[in-house]
C-alpha cells in the first residue's frame, strides 16, 4: 500500500524475543510429537545415548537390551600399554605440544619439513576424546622423526633431541605407531550405518586371532606384521616389550568383548543357506516360518537386492515370528557412530551456515536426526535472512 520502498523499512524491524523463542517452542514440540507417535507406533525401536546417560532402565525392564558400544570397548582395550610404551607416547605429545603450541616454532617446523622435502609438513595434535587421534599423532611422528631431531637439535633441546637419537626409543615409537595404525583400522572399520552387532562381532573375533597369530610371530622374531618395526634399527631389543604387549591386548579384548556365537545367527544373515536343523534358540513356529522363507525363491532374490536389516522389515508381514527374532538383533546399536556423527555434523554446521542466506539450510538441524519439523521457519521468515540466522543461532545454542 505504501510502496517497496516502505516494505523495505518495515522489513528493518528486529523480530521480537516472544516471538522467536514462541517459534523454538512449537518446532521443538512438534518435533516431540513425531518422535513419540511413532514410538508408540512401533513394536521395538532401538535409543543410542551417550556415556552421560544413566541406562538403568534395563533394571526396571527386562525387555530392554543394553549393548555397550564397539569402539568405546576397543578404545579402552587400545589404551592398555605398559608403562615403558606409556612414557614413549607421553613424550611424543610433548615433542609435538612444544612445537604446535608456539606459531612461530610450528611455522618454522613447516619451513624445515619443506626443505627437507619431508612427506608432510606439520604434525598432529593428540586429543583424548578423539580415540583415533593417538595412532595418527604416533604414526606422523614416527615419519617425521628425522625432521623433528633436526629442529629439536637447531633449538637446543637436549630432553628431546636425544631421545630421537636413542635407536631403541625410535624402535618403540614405531611398533607404537603400527600397533595403534592396526587398530584404528579396526575402529573405523565398525564405522558405519549398515554395521550390525553381528558384523562387528566377527571383526573382534577376527582381531582377536590376528593378535594371537601375531604375538607367535614375534617370539619367533618375524615383525614383517609391523612396517615401521621392521625397519627400525634395534627392533630386536623389544621384542619382548610387544610380545608381552600383544598379550596384554588379547587379555583384555577377551575382557571388553566375551565371546558370542555368531554362527547361531547364520541365518539372519542368509536365511537360505544357513542350516536350520541347528537353529535351537528358535521356537517352533519361528523355525516353521524360517523353514517357508528358506525356501521361498521370490525372496532369496529380494535377499540378494536389499540390504539386511531393509530385507527383514519387507518380510515381517509374511513371516512376522521369525522377522521379530531377527530384527531383534539387528536393529541395536553396535557402535555411537551415528551419535558421534552427529557431533561433527553439528560443529560444521555451525562453521558452514552461523549466517545462512538460503532458507532451506535451516531445516538442517533436524534433519540429523531424521526428523523435519512440520512448519519449518522459514515459510514465515523467508524474506528474513537475519531473522532466520537469529533463531538458528539460537537453536544451536539450546542443544
Amino acid at each position: 500500500m505504501f510502496g517497496s520502498e516502505a516494505e523495505k523499512e518495515v522489513r528493518k524491524i528486529p523480530v521480537s524475543e516472544s516471538t522467536i523463542s514462541k517459534r523454538i517452542h512449537n518446532m521443538s514440540a512438534d518435533i516431540e510429537e513425531t518422535v513419540c507417535t511413532s514410538v508408540k507406533e512401533s513394536e521395538m525401536f532401538p535409543l543410542q545415548v551417550d556415556e552421560s546417560t544413566d541406562i538403568g532402565v534395563n533394571r526396571e525392564n527386562s525387555s530392554v537390551i543394553t549393548t555397550h558400544c564397539f569402539l568405546h570397548r576397543e578404545a579402552l582395550v587400545a589404551k592398555t600399554i605398559s608403562n615403558d610404551l606409556k612414557s614413549v607416547l607421553e613424550q611424543v605429545v610433548k615433542m609435538v605440544n612444544f612445537i604446535k603450541s608456539q606459531p612461530l616454532k610450528s611455522r618454522l617446523f613447516t619451513k624445515l619439513c619443506e626443505e627437507l622435502e619431508a612427506k608432510h609438513l606439520n604434525l598432529l595434535l593428540h586429543m583424548e576424546a578423539q580415540w583415533l587421534s593417538r595412532g595418527k599423532v604416533l604414526s606422523r611422528g614416527c615419519e617425521l622423526k628425522e625432521e623433528m631431531l633436526t629442529f629439536f637439535t637447531l633449538e637446543q633441546q637436549e630432553e628431546f633431541s636425544d631421545l630421537l637419537a636413542d635407536d631403541t626409543w625410535c624402535a618403540k615409537l614405531s611398533y607404537l605407531a603400527d600397533i595403534f595404525e592396526l587398530l584404528n583400522k579396526v575402529n573405523a572399520s565398525m564405522q558405519g550405518k549398515s554395521e550390525n552387532v553381528l558384523s562387528s562381532t566377527d571383526k573382534i573375533k577376527a582381531l582377536k586371532e590376528k593378535l594371537q597369530l601375531w604375538g607367535g610371530k614375534v617370539k619367533e622374531g618375524n615383525l614383517d606384521m609391523f612396517s615401521h618395526v621392521a625397519v627400525a634399527a634395534n627392533s630386536g631389543e623389544i621384542i619382548p616389550i610387544i610380545s608381552e604387549h600383544l598379550a596384554v591386548l588379547e587379555n583384555q579384548l577377551q575382557h571388553y568383548f566375551p565371546d558370542i556365537c555368531t554362527e547361531n545367527y547364520d541365518w539372519i544373515r542368509n536365511p537360505f543357506f544357513a542350516s536350520i536343523s541347528t537353529q535351537s534358540q528358535l521356537t517352533l513356529i519361528e523355525e516353521e516360518q524360517l523353514v517357508e522363507l528358506h525356501h521361498d525363491r521370490d525372496l532369496k532374490l529380494l535377499h540378494m537386492q536389499l540390504p539386511l536389516d531393509e530385507f527383514w522389515v519387507q518380510i515381517k508381514t509374511k513371516y512376522p515370528h521369525v522377522a521379530k527374532k531377527a530384527l531383534v538383533m539387528l536393529i541395536q546399536f553396535s557402535t555411537s557412530y551415528q551419535k558421534e556423527g552427529e557431533k561433527s555434523s553439528d560443529k560444521q554446521l555451525w562453521e558452514l551456515e552461523r549466517l545462512p542466506r538460503d532458507p532451506k539450510a535451516f531445516g538442517k538441524r533436524y534433519l540429523l536426526e531424521s526428523i523435519c519439523p512440520t512448519d519449518t521457519p522459514h515459510e514465515i521468515y523467508k524474506d528474513d535472512p537475519e531473522a532466520v540466522s537469529l533463531i538458528f543461532v539460537d537453536l544451536e545454542e539450546s542443544g
